[in-house]
C-alpha cells in the first residue's frame, strides 16, 4: 500500500472518529439540557407526584425547623383533590397538624408534561369536616378566581359561599359588592375553581375573594357550627412563591453554547486539524 492509499485511510478514520465525536458532543449536551429543565419541571400529575409536588413545596425541608406558617416535615399531609386546566395544575391538600392547614398549592406545566410548584396559599382550618375557600390567581394571566376545596363532606349536602367582589381589581373597597350562592355538594372530597365566569356567565377581571362559607345537610340547615373544631384557634393566611425560570434558561443557555463549541471543533475542516 503506498503513502496516498494510506493517508485516505488515516483521514477518512480521524474524520468519522470527529463525526463521532461530534454526535457524542451533541447528545450529550441535549441530555444535560434537559437534566436542568427536568429538574424544574419534575413533578406528574399522578397520586404518587401530586403528594410529592406538596410535600416538597408546603412543607419543611428534612431536618430544618419549621418556621411559622410552615408545616414541619413529619407532618402528615394530604393531597385531597385537584384540577388541571389550560396548563396548570391546581392541588388542594391538607396538614394533620395543630391548626389543621389547608391550602392549595398552584403548578405551571412543562413541554415534557410534567409540573413545577410556583405558589401556594394556606391557612388554618377550624373545622373536622367541610368546605375551606380562598381567592386565587390562574396562571400567568392574573385572573382572579375563587377556590372550594371540600374534605370529608359526609353529611353536608351543599355550601353557601358568601364572596365579596372589587370591579377595579385593586382592592380598593373590599365591600364594593357582596353575593352569595348555594351550590349542591356531591363528593367527599373535591375542588372548585370559580372564576367570573362561573360566577357570572362572563370572565369579568373583578378581584374576588371569600367573606364566609356555610354547611348545609339535606334539609338546608346550617350544620357549620356542627363541625367546628374548637383546639384551632389560628386566624391567618399564608402566601409563598417561587423564582422565574431565568436561571434555569441561563443554565440551559450556557450548556447549549459550550456544546455547540465542542460540536463546532469536532466538525472543523479535518483537513486544516489533521494536517
Amino acid at each position: 500500500m503506498d503513502m496516498d492509499e494510506e493517508q485516505g485511510k488515516f483521514k477518512i478514520t480521524g474524520k468519522r472518529s470527529r463525526q463521532i465525536g461530534a454526535l457524542v458532543c451533541a447528545v450529550v449536551t441535549l441530555a444535560l439540557m434537559g437534566a436542568i429543565y427536568g429538574a424544574e419541571f419534575c413533578f406528574p400529575n399522578t397520586e404518587k407526584g401530586r403528594l410529592e409536588a406538596v410535600k416538597a413545596y408546603a412543607a419543611a425541608g428534612e431536618g430544618e425547623v419549621s418556621r411559622r406558617y410552615e408545616i414541619s416535615y413529619d407532618t402528615e399531609m394530604r393531597a385531597a383533590a385537584f384540577e388541571e386546566r389550560d396548563g396548570w395544575l391546581y392541588i388542594f391538600y391538607t396538614a394533620d397538624n395543630e391548626e389543621n392547614v389547608h391550602g392549595i398549592l398552584t403548578l405551571e406545566k412543562g413541554i415534557n408534561g410534567r409540573f413545577r410548584p410556583i405558589r401556594s396559599q394556606q391557612g388554618p382550618f377550624p373545622y373536622d369536616a367541610g368546605v375551606w375557600s380562598t381567592d386565587l390567581t390562574l396562571g400567568k394571566k392574573g385572573l382572579q378566581a375563587l377556590a372550594l376545596a371540600g374534605e370529608n363532606c359526609t353529611d353536608i349536602k351543599a355550601v353557601k359561599l358568601i364572596f365579596a367582589f372589587d370591579p377595579s381589581g385593586m382592592q380598593s373597597s373590599r365591600d364594593a359588592g357582596v353575593q352569595e350562592k348555594v351550590y349542591p355538594v356531591n363528593e367527599l372530597d373535591f375542588l372548585w375553581i370559580l372564576d367570573g365566569e362561573a360566577l357570572w356567565g362572563v370572565p369579568e377581571p373583578f378581584h374576588i375573594f371569600p367573606k364566609d362559607v356555610r354547611f348545609l345537610d339535606e334539609n338546608g340547615n346550617d350544620i357549620t357550627e356542627k363541625h367546628r373544631d374548637e383546639t384551632v384557634k389560628g386566624s391567618w393566611g399564608s402566601g409563598t412563591g417561587s423564582a422565574e425560570l431565568g436561571t434555569v434558561y441561563v443554565l440551559m443557555a450556557i450548556t447549549g453554547f459550550v456544546g455547540a463549541v465542542l460540536v463546532r471543533y469536532f466538525l472543523w475542516d479535518e483537513e486544516n486539524n489533521l494536517s
